[in-house]
């Protein structure tokens, strides 16, 4: 094939053209002789070496060539059919489709994975039949923002989700993953893997549903319920306008689950929960809290007068009887209002609801009440309190306590959680709950972190075996801001050296919230700390996106249940199973999985039952002093040989 041919041939075939916007837009992994002939490159350099190399969610294809020698003109037909035989081979065994666009539109190869996936031999079809697999609803924006980042990106792989639709409209959830290789001479175009990800999708969907809301009203829960209130806060705070938090709880809902049963309660509720949807406006949240506890959010609202109309018409709901299994059930139904002007948290406008939801109960219920507060009476005692937590960080005043995590098959201690404690001025202890959010509002919060760090691995280095082959580990949570700060790498090595601990003795405890507040200088970070031993465990896991993306990409080694779940699992089947769905998410992904807030036995063998592997809780220990943490320690391995501490899964593999 000459030269000319070659090219005349990748006109004809390009029907759509490349850079055109909607254009050449899909996958490419050309074979270098392809592309070689077609441009009129010897094809004496040939491929020597594909590597598939994973990266996050996706694959990139790297081809390597190196020159063999020249070969005669003859001999190119069979060369480039023995090297697109070698190709084939490597990547025929790869889950991916693996393809490549010209920059006239042709696909100038694609692996045997790609023909199951779409159907039909890419290589042999226009671009524009790929183009028609994507789902009808995302075509264009798919199109559009490949195109879009392709054209004005960075060279980094660009990644993003679709769907993909076959001939009986059955719609397949896929991950691209394309790279601009249109200058690099021995491929010539964008190569693109696809990789199906429905049951990934699926499994995903079905962890959202379950974490985020109500099984039995199908309503946001009170994890989407603070989520949407934080994110309604943050509106409110560029627009001006106030909004309002309307906590809404059953009178003597008791007494119906106690003469009717359990399951006329239910159906009340749900009832309940259909009837207040319907009062309110499409723009309101309502969710349920638990039992029977609805909370309302109102945004844009004008003025207050706003939040006691809206009050007064979710009081009306209750004034017709519910007509449940022949049972005309009447009840009434109290409301407490919170309305936020940009001066208080989301915590605190729930805390705020509740107290005037014990007012209007103890006015007479069905009624609504409320909260007014002298505002600066509040702020007063807020800066005097975080004035004393300043002074209490920077003189040695934070205490840390150690809550032992177990390991359940024996009930033997593996490591600790380290928690910070404090005692005020006045001698009254501060519960967590209340200081730390004051120290992340007041900027203190990486100043309390670091004394807790350093407070913990000085004890932990003090511990008798901690430094044999099987070292306590100690975890310690992070906030988003040390997870920003580059320094803390160094602050981690530094403390390893003085207290002659090795780094994989430390866990640093994540949420879900931190990981998703900057994933990429995060992951950044985490790589550093990694390469130094240090392990990662997702904390309060379920409560936030649970994304398996991230969990794939982010090198975790433990997810810990949150203990909300592990309370809730005996009397809601629903809480079980997502118990139970995290344990094997964990096994799948080869991370440990440790069970928070287990409080009865009860508890203890369902998580056994589950196959979970280790717990921390009241049922073993409160949280000890490093006193008692010695004396605790001592007990347990006077009893018999050390116990193997948590397994360092994934720091090595990710």
């Amino acid at each position: 094939m000459s030269n000319a041919t070659g090219a005349a041939d990748e006109r004809a075939a390009g029907r759509v053209r490349w850079p055109a916007a909607g254009g050449g837009i899909m996958l490419a992994a050309a074979t270098p002789a392809a592309v070689g002939v077609a441009r009129g490159v010897d094809p004496g350099w040939i491929l020597a070496l594909l590597a598939l190399l994973p990266l996050a969610a996706a694959v990139t294809v790297r081809c390597f060539a190196t020159h063999r020698g020249r070969t005669h003109p003859s001999g190119h037909a069979e060369a480039l059919r023995q090297q697109r035989h070698l190709l084939d081979a490597l990547t025929g065994q790869s889950a991916e489709a693996l393809l490549v666009i010209s920059p006239a539109g042709r696909v100038t190869y694609a692996n045997p994975p790609a023909a199951n996936l779409f159907g039909f031999d890419p290589a042999r079809a226009p671009v524009s039949a790929l183009v028609e697999q994507l789902h009808p609803d995302e075509r264009q924006a798919t199109v559009a923002a490949l195109h879009e980042r392709l054209e004005h990106g960075d060279g980094r792989p660009i990644r993003l989700p679709a769907r993909l639709t076959d001939q009986d409209g059955v719609a397949r959830y896929v991950e691209l993953t394309a790279v601009d290789q249109r200058h690099d001479a021995q491929i010539g175009g964008v190569t693109l893997a696809v990789r199906e990800t429905t049951e990934r999708s699926k499994l995903e969907a079905q962890l959202r549903q379950l974490a985020f809301h109500d099984p039995l009203t199908h309503l946001p829960n009170r994890s989407l319920f603070q989520d949407r209130l934080t994110q309604a806060r943050g509106r409110a705070t560029r627009s001006g306008r106030p909004l309002a938090v309307l906590l809404c709880d059953l009178d003597d809902f008791k007494e119906v689950n106690d003469t009717l049963g359990h399951p006329v309660g239910d159906q009340l509720l749900e009832r309940l929960a259909e009837r207040l949807t319907a009062t309110l406006r499409a723009t309101d949240t309502i969710a349920r809290l638990g039992g029977d506890e609805f909370v309302v959010l109102c945004e844009d609202l004008s003025a207050t007068r706003d939040a006691l109309v809206t009050a007064r018409r979710l009081l009306a709901v209750t004034d017709e009887p519910f007509d449940l299994d022949g049972h005309h059930v009447g009840l009434g139904m109290s409301i407490g209002i919170a309305v936020d002007h940009g001066e208080r948290t989301a915590d605190e406008l729930v805390r705020d609801a509740d107290i005037a939801l014990y007012e209007a109960k103890a006015e007479g219920k069905q009624r609504w009440s409320l909260h007014r507060t002298v505002m600066t009476t509040r702020i007063q005692q807020r800066r005097e309190l975080a004035g004393e937590l300043a002074r209490a960080i920077a003189d040695g005043g934070i205490d840390v306590a150690y809550q032992p995590i177990v390991r359940l098959a024996d009930e033997r201690m593996v490591g600790v959680e380290a928690l910070a404690r404090w005692t005020d001025d006045h001698g009254q202890p501060r519960a967590p709950t209340e200081f730390i959010p004051l120290a992340e509002r007041d900027g203190l919060i990486a100043d309390l972190g670091d004394r807790v760090l350093e407070r913990a691995l000085a004890t932990i280095s003090t511990i008798d075996g901690s430094h044999g082959d099987n070292p306590l580990s100690v975890g310690i949570n992070v906030s988003a801001c040390q997870l920003r700060d580059p320094r803390l790498v160094d602050r981690v090595r530094e403390l390893a050296a003085t207290h002659t601990l090795r780094p994989r003795t430390l866990v640093l405890e994540l949420t879900e919230s931190v990981l998703l507040d900057d994933p990429m200088q995060a992951l950044g970070l985490m790589r550093a700390l990694q390469g130094l031993g240090v392990r990662f465990a997702i904390d309060d896991f379920g409560t936030g996106y649970s994304s398996l993306s991230y969990l794939r990409q982010l090198p975790v080694d433990i997810i810990k249940i949150d203990r909300s779940f592990v309370s809730a699992m005996l009397d809601d089947p629903g809480q079980r199973d997502l118990v139970e769905a995290i344990v094997h998410l964990g096994r799948s992904l080869h991370l440990d999985v440790v069970a928070e807030g287990v409080e009865q036995t009860a508890q203890r063998d369902e998580l056994k039952a589950i196959g979970c592997e280790y717990a921390q809780g009241f049922l073993w220990s409160a949280p000890l002093t490093a006193t008692d943490l010695r004396a605790r320690l001592l007990e347990d391995r006077t009893v018999g040989e050390p116990p193997a501490p948590l397994r360092t899964v994934g720091g090595g593999a990710r």
